[in-house]
């Protein structure tokens, strides 16, 4: 606790020094927060230099929301560690308001050992990808390919049974896009290559900087034009250098709008329509603030930023307005009642307090709202807009639409944001529409646009064009900035050296600059594909669903822009592509910068992947020649005797039938047949976790038809289950030596139920296989192995202690199984024999490091201990999950449920892309009993979606139930993949919100 009260004494001074004597007012409400919430971590401030602006100059941008910045790219290897970025190249072209982007990224490997990773990136507003790209080793390049993601998940999912890692890039939440990447040689750098377009309506050109760390070398070129033409370029040269500031433009203005062939792009800004609509200043204003755990990362700094929001108003409104704070993320807490005047440090110390933890769901606050009395006529909301929690888009609305209230405004923080649905909220039925604010701009600008009026349906009219995109603007505030696209007929292409653009009445004329063809193209559709996606997040309706999602895939390929239902992702050679019937001849050209400006390279330019280099494993078809390439077809591969048209039909994990994707000639059927089982664990119970797995047992038999498509019959299999669960001692025998080896490799990785007479389980099991266009039949006869009976040996009563009075951490009980099958017991003849103990020096711990430190004092009983360890290991890295695991177990010990579920939702809000840890996440809240349910029925809803055809999606779900968690810990092994490997680490360097 003392660490807790070094923050608050921080925090206190800062505040108390960046402000005068606090103003008197009414007398305030302060909430006292609840003990041992959710730590945070302390920051330190970062002071804006003091810049004059020139032409070649980097401007530091206003920063309110946080001192310390999350990095915009980075490279995290799978134990954990983070690469180290040594050299950035960036070269970017703005043409009017439009932008492109070209990173050229290396990151480094220290270790001898070729590695894996994941990258993430957070684009700047209004940005989308449209090229990933990584070196080789020797220097070629593997270009990526936009699918539809169904597709690109199912063929990257069964490449990894292949043990092989494609390279794949996916939208995350808000405007993040995470890529696995493989592989990163040893002691070597990896080069990788991402561009992106963007619009500046009303923005100056940003390229993100703050928050990485020290870089050998960085180099940025901006290339720009005058009015009249003239270049207006920009550099910045830097070596061996840590960024504390963005590069910004400082080019003169350009044209605002620009032309290519008969399309034309323009920003437009709006002076409030023919009859300006009078103020609406708030008398009174109840604000929701975001603490989920996304806000950690400078924490401190978004506190002071809200603090100064608070302020703002004051200045602009009065320091009568009344105002409430309500700090929410999985639930909700008053921070203050009264008059503006009132707010103060106490209030500060408050929101610290509580911290950044939880998952972040503004459903359950807008229903508090209407709890609250006398809730306030304005609502204004400060989020980042990634929401990890709570019902679909629609249902946040119409809750919304419920309120008794006239307006909501949403204030955006934090450089993870989704303003889709920023926007969505405040475009609702309420009687006056609200709008998106930055807080990045100042807290007195957000405060001024809280009283201006914000107008409705306003039609946009361009003279003389075929086609005008959007035909009208759902609400815009006077002085903001909108894109415009219009197509123009053949006659008026020439002379269009100006164009006419009216929104609302409000008529402005621009000289039109040349643009590039595809640029222009690409921001059309851009604009396009964000419609959509405001649309598709409104609807509740299945088939409208459905076919948003079909328009969103089809014009997100063709244009080569991704959106949410697409992914890139990289194959290994030509057959792959035709296997999963991936078209290679309707994909764009890439685009490029060049000395010239964005340049169009043919994808004939790319380089041909060297022959032999492979993932992890090479197949027949290996010497293919690599994607991004144009080269001889090398024709169907052998044994395919269907079309590659797709994903074949029928494809559906734990159902018996597996990724054929028109490969070979048939789906398969597996029969499971009956186990024999000595031990004192049910079949029934065998049997069950034996399906969960089928999938994968199927994709031995899969991959085996591809080269033998007339292979079938039975695989005898015989292990044992130790008392933990644990797999051991596995053969198997039958069909095919590959296909065994297989099997046996899958049922080697299975996770039982502990036994519960404390002995092993000796098990046989069969497992008939056929194509599906052969006939049934009896199988083959293969002589299944009855296991010896496993000897029990005679419990000795041992005097077990009382347990400690509080909970350790555990995992949730398990399935109500069958009553198990009666074991014969031991012969007083023939005593068992005990099975030598491993020597000490012989076992790996489960767990290393500080949460070996934790889990150790929790199971000794020494909760206080695991406390002081666990509180400031979460403090300095909130973003760790291992430091998040340790602390929700000690906060479990201290029956501190409340605050728990607040740090396992943070896994979560810092996770939401990963299923596996949204299982994992929901499994500890199910735990903590009936008042996580909501959570927890949310979390596995949203995995299940999110990952529907892998084998856990596709089993059961963990019985809900609010039942004592039994006293036995959980085991690493039953942890996430990503958890497991780093858990033998001393810590995890996790990013927020970075999916796998």
């Amino acid at each position: 606790m003392r660490a807790r009260q070094v923050v608050f004494a921080v925090a206190t001074v800062v505040v108390c020094a960046c402000r005068s004597t606090a103003p008197s007012g009414g007398e305030p409400e302060v909430v006292a927060p609840a003990a041992a919430q959710a730590p945070v971590a302390p920051t330190s401030q970062v002071a804006a230099p003091a810049t004059t602006v020139t032409p070649m100059q980097m401007v530091a941008a206003p920063v309110a929301t946080a001192a310390v910045a999350e990095a915009p790219f980075r490279l995290t290897a799978s134990d954990g560690s983070g690469l180290a970025l040594v050299r950035v190249d960036a070269k970017a072209v703005v043409e009017g308001p439009l932008a492109f982007t070209e990173l050229h990224l290396w990151f480094r490997n220290p270790e001898a050992r070729t590695r894996e990773g994941t990258f993430a990136i957070t684009l700047p507003a209004g940005a989308a990808v449209s090229r990933f790209a990584m070196e080789l080793d020797d220097g070629k390049l593997q270009e990526a390919e936009v699918v539809e993601r169904a597709t690109a998940r199912r063929v990257y999912d069964d490449f990894l049974h292949q043990a092989q890692d494609p390279a794949l890039l996916e939208k995350a939440p808000g405007n993040q896009f995470i890529g696995k990447v493989f592989p990163i040689a040893a002691k070597a750098d990896k080069h990788l290559i991402v561009s992106f377009s963007q619009t500046l309506p009303g923005r100056t050109y940003t390229l993100p900087l703050r928050g990485l760390p020290r870089i050998a070398q960085l180099d940025v070129a901006l290339l720009g034009a005058r009015l009249d033409g003239a270049p207006a370029n920009q550099t910045l040269s830097e070596r061996d250098w840590q960024p504390d500031r963005d590069f910004v433009a400082t080019a003169p203005e350009q044209a605002g709008a620009i032309a290519a062939g008969d399309l034309v792009v323009a920003a437009v800004p709006f002076a409030g329509g023919a009859a300006p609509a009078p103020a609406e200043p708030p008398a009174a204003v109840t604000m929701l603030v975001d603490t989920s755990a996304s806000r950690g990362l400078g924490f401190a700094g978004y506190v002071r930023a809200v603090h100064a929001l608070v302020d703002a108003m004051r200045a602009a409104h009065g320091d009568a307005i009344a105002l409430q704070v309500i700090a929410f993320d999985q639930d909700t807490q008053q921070i203050f009642a009264g008059a503006a005047s009132g707010y103060g440090a106490a209030h500060d110390e408050a929101m610290l307090a509580r911290g950044a933890a939880g998952a972040s769901d503004l459903a359950q606050a807008i229903s508090a709202l209407a709890l609250v009395p006398g809730l306030h006529r304005r609502v204004v909301v400060v989020t980042d807009g990634v929401l990890t929690a709570g019902p679909d888009t629609a249902e946040l609305l119409a809750r919304i639409e419920r309120l008794p209230i006239d307006r909501l405004d949403v204030v955006m923080a934090g450089g993870i944001r989704d303003e889709g649905l920023a926007a969505a909220l405040v475009r609702t039925s309420l009687p006056r529409a609200g709008d998106v604010h930055d807080l990045d701009d100042g807290a007195p600008r957000v405060a001024a646009g809280l009283s201006e009026p914000v107008l409705t349906d306003l039609a946009v009219e361009v003279p003389g064009a075929e086609w005008v995109y959007p035909a009208t603007i759902a609400a815009a505030r006077p002085g903001s900035v909108h894109m415009v696209y219009a197509r123009m007929p053949a006659t008026a292409r020439a002379p269009a050296r100006s164009i006419e653009v009216s929104i609302g009445g409000d008529r402005r004329r621009f000289v039109v600059g040349d643009g590039t063809a595809p640029l222009v193209e690409r921001a059309v559709v851009g604009a396009e594909i964000a419609e959509l996606e405001r649309r598709l997040d409104a609807t509740a309706d299945a088939k409208t669903q459905r076919a948003l999602r079909a328009d969103l895939a089809k014009r997100s390929i063709a244009a080569r822009v991704m959106s949410s239902q697409t992914s890139m992702i990289v194959l290994e050679t030509e057959a792959d592509y035709r296997r999963y019937g991936i078209a290679r001849n309707a994909l764009s050209d890439v685009l490029v910068v060049g000395a010239g400006g964005v340049e169009v390279r043919g994808r004939s330019a790319i380089a041909v992947a060297p022959k032999g280099k492979r993932s992890r494993r090479r197949r027949a078809d290996a010497d293919a020649p690599a994607p991004g390439t144009i080269a001889r077809d090398p024709g169907p591969p052998a044994h395919d005797t269907t079309s590659s048209s797709g994903i074949a039909a029928g494809y559906a994990v734990g159902a018996g039938r597996g990724a054929m994707h028109g490969r070979a000639a048939a789906v398969p059927q597996v029969r499971v047949g009956q186990p024999v089982a000595v031990g004192d664990l049910d079949k029934a119970v065998i049997r069950r976790h034996l399906r969960r797995h089928l999938a994968r047992i199927t994709h031995c038999y899969e991959h085996a038809l591809q080269g033998n498509p007339g292979l079938a019959g039975t695989v005898a299999t015989r292990f044992v289950i130790d008392p933990d669960g644990a797999v051991r001692d596995v053969t198997a025998s039958g069909v095919d030596d590959a296909v065994a080896a297989c099997i046996a490799e899958v049922l080697a990785s299975i996770e039982f139920p502990s036994t519960r007479g404390g002995g092993p389980v000796d098990v046989s099991y069969p497992f008939h296989f056929r194509r599906a266009d052969q006939p049934e039949a009896d199988p083959t006869p293969v002589p299944v192995p009855v296991p010896d009976p496993v000897p029990v040996p005679v419990p000795v009563p041992v005097p077990v202690p009382d347990p400690p009075p509080t909970v350790a951490a555990v995992e949730p009980p398990p399935d109500p199984e069958p009553t198990p099958q009666p074991i014969p017991p031991p012969t007083p003849a023939s005593p068992p024999e005990p099975a030598p103990p491993t020597p000490a020096a012989d076992r790996k711990p489960a767990l290393r490091g500080k949460l070996a430190k934790v889990m150790r004092a929790l199971r000794a009983g020494d909760v206080e201990r695991a406390y002081e360890i666990a509180e400031p290991w979460h403090d300095s890295a909130p973003g760790d999950v291992l430091a998040l695991i340790a602390l929700g177990e000690t906060l479990e010990a201290r029956n501190d449920v409340a605050a728990a579920a607040r740090i396992y939702g943070s896994i979560i809000d810092l996770f939401p892309g990963r299923a596996d840890m949204r299982r994992f996440a929901g499994e500890r809240l199910e735990r903590l009993g009936e008042a996580s349910r909501a959570l927890v029925v949310d979390t596995y809803r949203r995995a299940v979606a999110d990952r529907p055809t892998t084998p856990a999606a596709t089993a059961s779900s963990p019985t809900l139930s609010s039942a004592p968690a039994t006293t036995r810990a959980p085991s690493p092994r039953s942890w996430p993949a990503s958890i497991a490997t780093t858990a033998t680490t001393a810590s995890i360097a996790s990013s927020p919100r970075t999916p796998a």
